[in-house]
């Protein structure tokens, strides 16, 4: 199969479902301190209102940021889990990422149909190191959605490795005469890291998008850029290191899009990136759809929200040099 010309490229319509911060539990709903409310057992209902617009609105696949579950949920988090899976099933494919609370709530075992490497099935993907849940997907002509995992080292999955990293950075930022940042000196749980193995494979990842030119939507729970969030908590630890990688290839990356922090926030970084906290599932009003829907169209990203769920909109220009976009399914 040949490339296709730029005219076929501009006229393609694609969409993704999203959505972040379901944490289904089966507790009695609180408070928060910015005077949301967190719909712990609503949240399911969540999952099954998104699937049916996904369907309804034509979207190709979903993606899933993170904290499926809530660690209040203690025992029940696997019965949580069963219930999120189902509320789904009007749709597919939908590729999940695991979250803190997702970490802190289930066994090795019983988190393991958050990995996004299982429904690949079909799929034009690029799977990541054996030891992170990421995919690099080609999901159109001229667009991928690469999603990352910043729980890669983490406490719940390798307490000692976590920690040491975890020394590392503080001791780094202590070098630098800033200040041990506040997602550094949160509860170790909060946050992990995507690490090196991961990093490695992401700058490759960027490097064939871009010989391809083919623009990237980069997926992930933690956020990758701190201006991003409320308190500049909830982020990955080791997100300097990220970013440095993201931002050598600014012509690509079309936006960063994550969760963890609940509340919309955005920012751009110095190489020109957009990145985006989306709103919590679980706090959109009882009943309401709280999601969105990734419009990827010719040169022009939109994201459009459900609910609480604020939209955004950006084109970008022509990408240049390299090889013409091919078709998913190609090599």
């Amino acid at each position: 199969m040949e490339a296709a010309d730029d005219t076929s490229v501009a006229a393609r319509l694609l969409r993704v479902g999203l959505l972040a911060d379901i944490q289904h539990a089966d507790v009695t709903d609180v408070g928060s301190d910015l005077g949301k409310v967190r719909h712990y057992r609503d949240a399911v209902q969540k999952a099954r209102l998104a699937a049916e617009d996904w369907l309804a609105s034509g979207c190709a696949l979903a993606v899933n940021l993170g904290d499926t579950v809530d660690r209040r949920g203690g025992s029940d988090a696997p019965a949580a889990l069963a219930r999120v899976l189902e509320a789904f099933e009007a749709f597919g494919p939908v590729l999940h990422l695991p979250g803190n609370h997702d970490l802190s709530s289930l066994s090795a075992a019983e988190v393991a149909p958050l990995d996004p490497r299982r429904d690949l099935g079909g799929m034009d993907a690029d799977e990541g190191p054996g030891c992170c849940c990421c995919c690099d997907v080609r999901v159109g002509v001229g667009w991928r959605l690469i999603l990352l995992d910043t729980y890669a080292v983490a406490v719940r999955r390798d307490a000692a490795a976590a920690r040491a990293l975890l020394e590392r950075l503080m001791g780094e930022a202590r070098a630098r005469g800033r200040g041990v940042p506040a997602y550094l000196r949160e509860h170790e749980e909060l946050n992990g890291a995507v690490g090196d193995a991961q990093l490695e494979w992401l700058a490759q990842r960027l490097q064939s998008a871009r010989a391809s030119r083919e623009r990237v939507v980069v997926l992930a729970h933690a956020a990758l850029e701190a201006k991003t969030t409320v308190y500049g908590d909830a982020v990955c630890w080791d997100c300097d290191r990220v970013c440095a990688v993201l931002n050598r290839f600014p012509e690509v990356i079309a936006a960063v899009i994550t969760g963890h922090s609940h509340h919309f926030g955005e920012a751009v970084s110095d190489a020109g990136i957009y990145h985006r906290v989306l709103e919590a599932a679980m706090e959109g009003d009882v009943g309401v759809p709280t999601h969105a829907i990734l419009e990827l169209e010719g040169d022009t990203l939109r994201l459009v929200g459900r609910g609480a769920v604020r939209g955004w909109e950006r084109t970008f220009p022509p990408m240049k040099g390299g090889d013409a976009p091919v078709e998913s399914g190609q090599k």
